[in-house]
């Protein structure tokens, strides 16, 4: 009762304060993911910074910053930004599922073995039943030349889905020459 007596509600607030700045933050983030479009790497990076000014935990953003890291190959920054989402079992969940299947891809493709399967692990943490992880993950494996652990991951990928085609290929192939 004390509170109900000494709260007065700023309606005004919300609208003034947070408003505002939730539509910044949404407008750097779609900036930077148009300068990443369009290959403007630095520009990408200033407009997720600042997204992440505005909210350092942001989800695409950090996502954002991570994907221009990994292609300008610039490691220890993108070291920070894998840590960051590591850190946030959001990032891993059902709707952030495509941003976190490219992002273990484009580390990958960017020679960032070590950091791609730290990164599909923490996903199968959180997502066991994905078998676009298992699969991309076997593709770490494979291109690491860590046969055994590639085989596995495809087996796993196949066990939850025994339609998938491209593992049953990619599986047939690696037992064909190993």
């Amino acid at each position: 009762m004390d509170f109900l007596k000494q709260y007065t509600p700023e309606p005004s607030y919300y609208r003034v304060h947070t408003v505002p700045a939730l539509e910044t933050l949404a407008r750097k983030i779609d900036e930077g993911e148009k300068a990443f479009e369009q290959g403007k790497m630095e520009e990408a990076e200033s407009q997720f910074i600042k997204a992440l000014m505005i909210d350092e935990k942001n989800i695409d953003a950090n996502y954002g910053l991570g994907e221009v890291y990994s292609e300008t190959k610039e490691f220890n920054k993108l070291k920070k930004v894998l840590n960051t989402l590591l850190g946030l079992s959001e990032a891993f969940t059902y709707e952030y599922r495509q941003k976190f299947n490219s992002f273990g891809i484009s580390l990958r493709k960017n020679g960032h073995y070590d950091e791609s399967i730290r990164y599909y692990e923490k996903s199968l943490e959180i997502v066991r039943d994905d078998e676009n992880v298992y699969f991309n993950m076997a593709r770490v494996y494979f291109e690491k030349g860590l046969n055994k652990e590639c085989i596995e991951s495809l087996q796993e990928a196949l066990n939850i889905n025994p339609e998938f085609m491209e593992a049953q290929k990619f599986l047939r192939y690696c037992k064909k020459y190993s």
